[in-house]
């Protein structure tokens, strides 16, 4: 083993995670500062800041619901087209008339006036 261990993906997936969340405070911090630095009231700022918390939460869910619709209509539409199952061969009615259709195509058109 080497003198160096390396970190596992989920220690750096979680540092980096963290890493992006105290940026967030930092700047949600930043925002609230500006805001009573301008004259506002810090519980104004303080609720400016929360409904911004909410509109960007929406936002994502958002945009997450309509992913998801959309990957499941993909979802459902790929495993119907690879699950069809076969037109079974033989005598049947048709798109075209009564007649023998092999993997859904009517092959007897030669056999048409046989009964004449």
């Amino acid at each position: 083993m080497s003198s160096k261990d390396r970190d596992a993906k989920a220690s750096r997936t979680g540092i980096f995670l963290g890493r992006c969340w105290k940026g967030y405070l930092r700047f949600l911090n930043a925002l609230t500062a500006f805001i009573v630095k301008i004259g506002a009231p810090p519980a104004l700022a303080h609720a400016l800041g929360v409904l911004l918390q909410a509109v960007a939460l929406i936002a994502l869910l958002y945009v997450a619901f309509w992913l998801t619709i959309f990957l499941l209509i993909l979802f459902i539409t790929c495993n119907g087209l690879l699950t069809r199952e076969p037109v079974p061969s033989g005598w049947r009615d048709g798109p075209n008339g009564y007649g023998y259709y092999q993997e859904g195509i009517r092959i007897d058109y030669g056999r048409l006036f046989d009964d004449d």
